[in-house]
């Protein structure tokens, strides 16, 4: 917050504390950033609406803010010298630091009160300097104010769409598997991430996908299109396809010798083309696969013997 007086006025300066993205046409986007600054030590004589000249300090912007549309704040007065009821505060802005344009007014204003205004700038996007604030009368009455930091909406252009790379969770699963996406873009900001099934075209997604923030699960094999498109309208389709997702059971195949014996080797042969085989056990008799979460034998080869029905 800064404290001025008449002599004094409003600057905007180009030093960004946050930013909030708004999505507009492709290929350009605004972003509204909060900006410091910091009052002229010289004045400057402006003629208010009235036709009165008045001279005030700018407060005026370490660097020029460009491409601005908008500009929004809060203006508070904090003392009245002279008691001549409510006054009326004309906003003027800047775009070369020395011509001064008319852009709202804020009424009937009372000490202790905030007021907001806003600015449209004409003939925008420009580049603004400094603003400042004028009263509508004969004279100044000897006011002092404070002000929070102004905020600029300016409107920039992105023609580089977003980034992304794909990657799948490091183990199988036969229930389904997570498709991780790191999505990025350096100016406007990513707006949406969609998925789906096949290879897509990014038209596509205007109407079909799912939405998702950084990943998805995703229970079936095949290729994954992943749509990223940002705040200026860029797009970006990228596929993937997909391995740790194994719904198969391992293939078993035995046989057993020609001739009686008194023990028989079994031969088996067991594959798996998806994640691989893990474990190996057999065992007498006739079992559910659950049995062999806890019994049965370890078959370290391919055979093993047996000496009984």
């Amino acid at each position: 917050m800064k404290i001025g007086k008449y002599t004094a006025a409003l600057a905007l300066c180009a030093v960004l504390f946050f930013s909030v993205y708004i999505p507009v046409s492709a290929g350009t986007y605004t972003v509204t950033q909060a900006v410091s600054c910091d009052f002229a030590e010289t004045p400057v004589a402006i003629k208010n609406k009235l036709g009165f000249t008045m001279s005030v300090t700018p407060y005026v912007c370490n660097t020029p803010v460009t491409n601005v549309t908008r500009i929004t704040g809060y203006y508070r007065p904090t003392a009245i010298l002279l008691n001549i009821g409510f006054i009326d505060i004309d906003v003027y802005y800047s775009k070369d630091g020395s011509a001064y344009t008319y852009g709202t007014r804020i009424e009937n204003i009372d000490v202790g009160r905030q007021y907001s205004y806003s600015i449209t700038i004409s003939g925008s996007p420009a580049t603004v300097y400094s603003i400042t604030f004028v009263p509508n009368l004969m004279y100044v009455p000897g006011i002092s104010y404070s002000l929070t930091s102004p905020r600029c909406t300016c409107l920039l252009t992105d023609n580089t769409p977003p980034t992304v790379s794909l990657h799948e969770q490091d183990e199988y699963s036969n229930t389904g598997v997570t498709i991780y996406a790191d999505a990025a873009d350096s100016e406007s900001g990513v707006a949406v991430m969609k998925w789906a099934m096949g290879t897509q075209s990014a038209s596509y997604f205007a109407n079909e996908g799912t939405e998702f923030s950084s990943s998805f699960t995703i229970s079936t094999t095949g290729i994954v299109t992943v749509y990223v498109k940002d705040n200026a309208g860029n797009e970006t389709v990228a596929l993937y396809t997909i391995t740790k997702y194994d719904p198969f059971p391992p293939v078993i195949s035995a046989s057993v010798p020609t001739v009686y014996n008194p023990a028989n080797t079994i031969t088996v042969s067991i594959t798996d083309n998806q994640s691989g085989i893990f474990i190996r056990k057999w065992a007498y008799g006739s079992y559910a696969a659950s049995y062999f979460a806890s019994g049965g034998n370890t078959l370290s080869g391919n055979t093993f013997t047996v000496d009984r029905l």
